[in-house]
């Protein structure tokens, strides 16, 4: 038997949300949990409720079980919210589970445009079966009792794919294969070399839910940093740059090169970032999709990675420049560039640069220190730049750096190198909500790190350490 959510959250969500599933066939009632603590019990048509995800931006696992008219559980679905997520999901509902029997299976699906898939495909065995104007189609299970792989393939005019495989047996079972959860972890304090943790020794380290967690392994990768930058930014950045050459990532006419652009005998950025952090730029504007009169999703443009060899820091930057309106959602954009930085399983970090006053009068829907919590619960170090005095308007964020001048600048950028070199990324068995994952007490534990053994500090990644003494 199989049960499957019909709402599919692929944005990210607080409060109060409609969920509907769909029973299939021998669910006499659903349960629905959130947390693992139940908050509906549905038992008709039209098999929906609406589940308060709580006012805080917090990653949630929300369960449908699936109960059989004595009580017994038959069938179960989860999805994962406020975590990383497709731009476009499909599932496989299926209806009966006699085995021999002809049934049907029917493709349900969601995006975050609306749009309707250009193509739909449904295969057994990679064997095609036809689709009517329902998005289903007659099933039969050949051989009962023997495996059978079931593919649903979706693709959108945009280039984006959705795919779902479901293993069959005889009954219609569907089997689960092992899964893993990517830890953000600092194997060095910063400012120290990095060293290569082994997954033997750091078995027992791990607690998810305050049990046990198996390391499956350890993996040192180059580092994902998002930017978002805001549009005083994005002006006072044009007064200190100095132009580059005409290229793939430079323009001609940038902007102006003032005297601010070489204070103290430093020209402004004109260092090469290190080429195992890759930086990535995410517009603070909404990009808006509509279905007839109402808004149906949003999403805010990424850029893919910008670094390149002999491209200074000041005019990398500069690279993307963005449509910007006076206004734009700072702390939204924010909110999804570490959501971006969490789904590429990598060391990370989220950079927002600001001018003085950018923030005042940001239209975001979430606010500042709801995202910082929100980054601090998934793993995700937030880095604040100001360019230029930072005002009140940025006090909402916490701390800021300056990096009006040069060696500002540099220093603020050594801080974030020193951070995102010295993560790694540990491999538990198993999936769990970040905030959940905790480090064993042990021999040398501390409330925010393990030391000994091999690794000098061993620290779960969240808010970035504080600040260096500045140098000149």
């Amino acid at each position: 038997m199989q049960i499957a959510f019909l709402t599919l959250f692929l944005g990210l969500v607080t409060g109060p949300q409609a969920v509907a599933v769909d029973p299939g066939a021998g669910v006499a009632a659903v349960e629905l949990a959130l947390d693992g603590r139940g908050v509906a019990r549905l038992e008709h048509a039209p098999w929906s409720a609406t589940v308060d995800f709580g006012p805080a931006l917090l990653p949630h696992r929300l369960e449908a079980r699936g109960l059989a008219a004595d009580g017994s559980e038959v069938a179960r679905a989860e999805q994962w919210v406020n975590l990383p997520r497709p731009q476009a999901e499909v599932d496989i509902v299926l209806a009966g589970s006699a085995a021999g029997k002809t049934r049907t299976a029917r493709l349900v699906w969601d995006s975050f445009t609306r749009q309707a898939p250009s193509e739909l495909e449904l295969s057994l065995d990679g064997v095609p079966l036809p689709l009517d104007a329902r998005a289903q189609a007659p099933l039969e299970i050949p051989r009962a009792g023997a495996a059978h792989v079931l593919s649903a393939r979706l693709r959108f005019p945009d280039g984006v794919e959705a795919r779902r495989d479901l293993v069959l047996s005889g009954d219609y079972g569907g089997d689960v294969a092992t899964e893993l959860t990517a830890v953000a972890v600092r194997g060095a304090a910063p400012g120290k070399p990095a060293r290569t943790l082994a997954a033997r020794d750091l078995q027992g380290r791990f607690l998810a839910g305050g049990r046990p967690a198996e390391v499956a392994a350890v993996e040192q990768e180059p580092a994902e940093v998002f930017v978002v930058r805001a549009a005083g930014a994005q002006s006072a950045l044009l007064d200190r740059v100095t132009p580059g050459p005409a290229g793939a990532h430079s323009r001609p006419n940038m902007g102006a090169s003032r005297a601010s652009a070489s204070l103290d005998g430093r020209a402004y950025g004109t260092f090469a970032p290190d080429p195992r952090i890759h930086l990535h730029f995410v517009s603070p504007v909404a990009r808006i999709y509509k279905s007839g009169a109402a808004t149906t999703a949003e999403r805010f443009d990424i850029t893919p990675s910008m670094t390149a060899p002999g491209l200074d820091l000041g005019r990398l930057l500069l690279a993307v420049r963005f449509r910007l309106p006076d206004h734009p959602r700072l702390a939204d954009a924010v909110a999804t560039a570490g959501l971006n930085a969490l789904a590429r399983e990598t060391p990370r970090a989220v950079v927002l640069i600001a001018g003085g006053q950018d923030g005042a009068t940001d239209l975001s829907l979430m606010v500042p220190a709801t995202v910082r919590a929100y980054l601090d619960a998934i793993g995700v170090p937030l880095f604040v730049w100001s360019v230029g005095r930072p005002g009140r308007a940025l006090e909402a964020w916490g701390e800021a750096q300056n990096v009006a001048l040069p060696w500002e600048l540099r220093r603020a950028y050594d801080r974030l190198e020193r951070e995102v070199l010295a993560q790694q990324i540990v491999w538990l068995q198993g999936r769990y909500l970040p905030q959940a994952i905790t480090l064993a007490p042990g021999p040398g534990a501390s409330a925010r790190g393990v030391q000994g053994g091999p690794a000098d500090q061993l620290e779960l990644v969240a808010k970035p350490p504080a600040a260096a003494t500045p140098r000149r």
